[in-house]
Protein backbone atom coordinates (compact mmCIF):
# COMPACT_ATOMS: atom_id res chain seq x y z
CA UNK A 1 0.00 0.00 0.00
CA UNK A 2 2.73 2.29 1.03
CA UNK A 3 4.44 1.56 -2.19
CA UNK A 4 1.04 2.28 -4.53
CA UNK A 5 0.11 5.38 -2.38
CA UNK A 6 3.95 6.94 -3.37
CA UNK A 7 3.43 6.42 -7.05
CA UNK A 8 -0.15 8.01 -6.71
CA UNK A 9 1.89 10.93 -5.57
CA UNK A 10 3.92 11.45 -9.04
CA UNK A 11 2.85 13.10 -11.54
CA UNK A 12 5.17 10.94 -13.63
CA UNK A 13 3.28 7.85 -12.39
CA UNK A 14 -0.55 9.45 -11.98
CA UNK A 15 -2.28 12.00 -14.01
CA UNK A 16 -4.68 12.11 -11.38
CA UNK A 17 -2.62 14.03 -9.36
CA UNK A 18 -2.10 16.76 -11.79
CA UNK A 19 -5.69 17.33 -12.73
CA UNK A 20 -8.89 17.69 -10.54
CA UNK A 21 -10.60 14.42 -9.48
CA UNK A 22 -13.34 13.92 -12.17
CA UNK A 23 -11.65 16.21 -14.47
CA UNK A 24 -12.26 15.98 -18.20
CA UNK A 25 -8.85 14.26 -20.44
CA UNK A 26 -6.26 16.85 -20.56
CA UNK A 27 -6.29 19.02 -23.73
CA UNK A 28 -3.61 19.40 -26.16
CA UNK A 29 -0.42 21.48 -25.28
CA UNK A 30 -0.83 25.03 -25.96
CA UNK A 31 0.29 26.56 -28.92
CA UNK A 32 1.70 30.00 -30.32
CA UNK A 33 -1.05 32.20 -30.55
CA UNK A 34 -2.85 30.16 -28.62
CA UNK A 35 -3.97 30.32 -24.46
CA UNK A 36 -5.14 27.95 -21.60
CA UNK A 37 -8.35 28.97 -20.00
CA UNK A 38 -8.24 28.56 -16.41
CA UNK A 39 -11.40 27.17 -14.06
CA UNK A 40 -14.38 28.45 -13.94
CA UNK A 41 -15.44 28.93 -10.92
CA UNK A 42 -17.93 31.74 -8.79
CA UNK A 43 -15.82 34.63 -8.17
CA UNK A 44 -15.97 35.83 -4.91
CA UNK A 45 -15.95 39.16 -3.49
CA UNK A 46 -15.71 41.50 -0.37
CA UNK A 47 -13.15 39.76 2.37
CA UNK A 48 -13.62 36.14 0.64
CA UNK A 49 -12.01 37.76 -2.73
CA UNK A 50 -9.10 38.67 -0.34
CA UNK A 51 -8.80 35.25 1.51
CA UNK A 52 -9.08 33.33 -2.27
CA UNK A 53 -6.54 35.95 -3.66
CA UNK A 54 -4.47 35.52 -0.58
CA UNK A 55 -4.53 31.83 -0.94
CA UNK A 56 -3.53 31.99 -4.73
CA UNK A 57 -0.53 33.66 -3.86
CA UNK A 58 0.34 30.96 -0.99
CA UNK A 59 -0.14 28.22 -3.70
CA UNK A 60 2.21 30.48 -6.09
CA UNK A 61 5.03 31.00 -3.90
CA UNK A 62 4.70 27.30 -2.52
CA UNK A 63 4.60 26.19 -6.69
CA UNK A 64 8.03 28.34 -7.23
CA UNK A 65 9.49 26.75 -4.43
CA UNK A 66 8.32 23.08 -5.33
CA UNK A 67 9.22 23.21 -9.44
CA UNK A 68 12.18 24.86 -8.47
CA UNK A 69 13.28 22.31 -5.75
CA UNK A 70 11.96 19.32 -7.45
CA UNK A 71 11.12 20.12 -10.99
CA UNK A 72 8.55 19.71 -12.88
CA UNK A 73 8.37 16.30 -13.57
CA UNK A 74 9.55 15.51 -9.85
CA UNK A 75 7.16 18.20 -8.73
CA UNK A 76 3.40 16.53 -7.55
CA UNK A 77 0.17 19.00 -6.72
CA UNK A 78 0.25 16.97 -3.60
CA UNK A 79 3.35 18.64 -2.77
CA UNK A 80 2.53 21.73 -3.35
CA UNK A 81 -0.56 21.84 -1.59
CA UNK A 82 1.16 20.45 1.21
CA UNK A 83 3.73 23.30 1.18
CA UNK A 84 1.30 26.19 0.48
CA UNK A 85 -0.84 24.32 3.38
CA UNK A 86 -4.14 24.57 1.56
CA UNK A 87 -6.39 21.52 0.46
CA UNK A 88 -6.34 20.27 -2.86
CA UNK A 89 -9.96 21.19 -3.18
CA UNK A 90 -9.12 24.50 -2.65
CA UNK A 91 -5.48 23.84 -4.92
CA UNK A 92 -7.60 22.70 -7.72
CA UNK A 93 -10.44 25.25 -7.40
CA UNK A 94 -7.80 27.75 -8.55
CA UNK A 95 -5.59 25.75 -10.81
CA UNK A 96 -6.90 23.17 -12.98
CA UNK A 97 -3.79 21.15 -13.33
CA UNK A 98 0.30 21.33 -12.78
CA UNK A 99 0.30 22.92 -16.34
CA UNK A 100 -1.80 25.32 -15.71
CA UNK A 101 -0.15 25.95 -12.28
CA UNK A 102 3.40 26.38 -13.58
CA UNK A 103 2.60 28.83 -16.17
CA UNK A 104 0.51 30.88 -13.68
CA UNK A 105 3.94 31.09 -12.04
CA UNK A 106 5.87 31.65 -15.19
CA UNK A 107 3.85 34.44 -15.88
CA UNK A 108 3.91 35.95 -12.21
CA UNK A 109 7.56 35.93 -12.05
CA UNK A 110 8.14 37.53 -15.67
CA UNK A 111 5.37 40.22 -14.85
CA UNK A 112 7.39 41.00 -11.64
CA UNK A 113 10.01 41.41 -14.04
CA UNK A 114 9.29 43.40 -16.75
CA UNK A 115 7.07 45.71 -13.42
CA UNK A 116 11.13 45.65 -12.37
CA UNK A 117 12.43 47.30 -15.61
CA UNK A 118 12.64 51.43 -15.54
CA UNK A 119 9.70 53.32 -17.23
CA UNK A 120 10.88 55.35 -20.09
CA UNK A 121 11.63 58.69 -19.13
CA UNK A 122 11.60 61.11 -22.22
CA UNK A 123 13.64 64.09 -19.97
CA UNK A 124 16.78 62.08 -19.72
CA UNK A 125 19.78 61.32 -22.12
CA UNK A 126 18.84 58.34 -24.14
CA UNK A 127 22.15 56.32 -24.01
CA UNK A 128 21.67 57.01 -19.97
CA UNK A 129 18.25 55.95 -19.62
CA UNK A 130 18.97 52.75 -21.82
CA UNK A 131 21.78 51.76 -20.31
CA UNK A 132 19.72 52.17 -17.16
CA UNK A 133 17.28 50.00 -18.91
CA UNK A 134 20.13 47.33 -19.68
CA UNK A 135 21.71 46.98 -16.06
CA UNK A 136 18.21 46.22 -14.31
CA UNK A 137 17.28 43.68 -17.32
CA UNK A 138 20.58 41.92 -16.52
CA UNK A 139 20.17 42.07 -12.78
CA UNK A 140 17.21 40.25 -12.61
CA UNK A 141 17.96 37.54 -15.31
CA UNK A 142 20.81 36.87 -12.90
CA UNK A 143 18.52 36.28 -9.58
CA UNK A 144 19.50 32.58 -8.66
CA UNK A 145 15.60 32.01 -8.68
CA UNK A 146 15.76 33.16 -12.02
CA UNK A 147 18.51 31.29 -13.42
CA UNK A 148 16.88 28.20 -12.20
CA UNK A 149 14.26 28.79 -13.29
CA UNK A 150 16.01 28.87 -16.89
CA UNK A 151 17.77 25.68 -16.03
CA UNK A 152 14.54 23.99 -15.38
CA UNK A 153 13.20 24.51 -18.52
CA UNK A 154 16.04 23.66 -20.21
CA UNK A 155 16.30 20.42 -18.81
CA UNK A 156 13.01 19.19 -19.12
CA UNK A 157 11.18 20.73 -22.03
CA UNK A 158 12.36 17.28 -24.16
CA UNK A 159 10.12 15.68 -22.11
CA UNK A 160 7.23 18.13 -21.65
CA UNK A 161 7.47 20.60 -25.16
CA UNK A 162 4.92 22.55 -23.51
CA UNK A 163 7.29 24.56 -20.96
CA UNK A 164 9.06 25.61 -23.84
CA UNK A 165 5.32 27.27 -25.43
CA UNK A 166 4.88 28.67 -21.56
CA UNK A 167 7.93 30.23 -21.24
CA UNK A 168 7.69 31.94 -24.43
CA UNK A 169 3.71 33.08 -24.44
CA UNK A 170 3.65 33.33 -20.69
CA UNK A 171 6.95 34.86 -19.78
CA UNK A 172 9.75 35.97 -22.01
CA UNK A 173 7.02 37.86 -24.20
CA UNK A 174 6.05 39.95 -21.72
CA UNK A 175 9.69 41.08 -20.84
CA UNK A 176 10.34 41.36 -24.47
CA UNK A 177 7.31 43.74 -25.33
CA UNK A 178 8.44 45.90 -22.27
CA UNK A 179 11.74 46.01 -24.21
CA UNK A 180 10.22 46.83 -27.62
CA UNK A 181 8.18 49.42 -25.67
CA UNK A 182 10.68 51.29 -24.53
CA UNK A 183 12.61 51.50 -27.74
CA UNK A 184 9.58 52.45 -29.57
CA UNK A 185 9.35 55.29 -27.52
CA UNK A 186 12.99 55.99 -28.25
CA UNK A 187 11.80 56.15 -31.72
CA UNK A 188 8.88 58.53 -31.63
CA UNK A 189 10.40 61.18 -29.09
CA UNK A 190 14.50 60.77 -30.02
CA UNK A 191 16.07 62.10 -33.46
CA UNK A 192 15.82 58.23 -34.02
CA UNK A 193 14.82 55.89 -36.93
CA UNK A 194 13.94 52.09 -35.84
CA UNK A 195 11.44 51.17 -38.63
CA UNK A 196 11.31 47.23 -36.94
CA UNK A 197 11.33 48.26 -32.98
CA UNK A 198 10.75 44.57 -32.69
CA UNK A 199 13.99 43.37 -34.57
CA UNK A 200 15.60 46.08 -32.46
CA UNK A 201 14.29 44.97 -29.18
CA UNK A 202 15.71 41.68 -30.27
CA UNK A 203 19.06 42.86 -31.05
CA UNK A 204 19.49 44.76 -28.16
CA UNK A 205 18.35 42.13 -25.84
CA UNK A 206 20.93 39.66 -27.78
CA UNK A 207 23.91 41.86 -27.53
CA UNK A 208 23.67 42.14 -23.83
CA UNK A 209 22.63 38.39 -23.23
CA UNK A 210 25.19 37.01 -24.95
CA UNK A 211 28.05 38.99 -23.29
CA UNK A 212 27.13 38.84 -19.98
CA UNK A 213 24.25 36.24 -19.41
CA UNK A 214 24.49 32.77 -21.41
CA UNK A 215 28.39 32.89 -20.32
CA UNK A 216 27.76 32.75 -16.77
CA UNK A 217 24.21 30.61 -17.01
CA UNK A 218 26.96 27.89 -18.55
CA UNK A 219 29.75 27.91 -15.32
CA UNK A 220 32.10 30.85 -17.38
CA UNK A 221 32.65 34.28 -16.74
CA UNK A 222 30.64 37.21 -18.60
CA UNK A 223 32.75 38.58 -21.53
CA UNK A 224 33.69 41.57 -19.67
CA UNK A 225 32.67 44.51 -16.92
CA UNK A 226 29.29 44.96 -16.94
CA UNK A 227 29.38 48.71 -18.07
CA UNK A 228 31.60 48.42 -20.00
CA UNK A 229 29.57 46.17 -21.79
CA UNK A 230 26.48 47.73 -21.61
CA UNK A 231 27.85 51.11 -22.57
CA UNK A 232 29.19 49.59 -25.43
CA UNK A 233 26.28 47.61 -27.05
CA UNK A 234 24.04 50.78 -25.98
CA UNK A 235 26.28 53.09 -27.75
CA UNK A 236 26.51 50.60 -31.00
CA UNK A 237 22.55 50.96 -30.90
CA UNK A 238 22.51 54.28 -30.19
CA UNK A 239 24.60 55.65 -33.61
CA UNK A 240 22.72 52.83 -35.46
CA UNK A 241 19.39 54.14 -34.95
CA UNK A 242 20.34 58.05 -35.40
CA UNK A 243 19.42 59.67 -38.16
Amino acid sequence: MADKKASNDNDDAAVSDSRAPNAPARSSPIRPGQTRPGPTCPEPSGPGRKRSEAKRQAILEAARATFLAQGYAGASMNAVADAAKVSKATLYSHFADKETLFAAMVEERYAAFAEALPAYDGTRDPADALADFARAMVKNIRAPEHAALIRLILGEQARFPVLSDIYFQKGKASAYARTESYIGALARDGDFDIPDTKLAAGVFLGGIKEALYWPVMFGGKPLGDDDAVIDQIVSTMIKAWRR
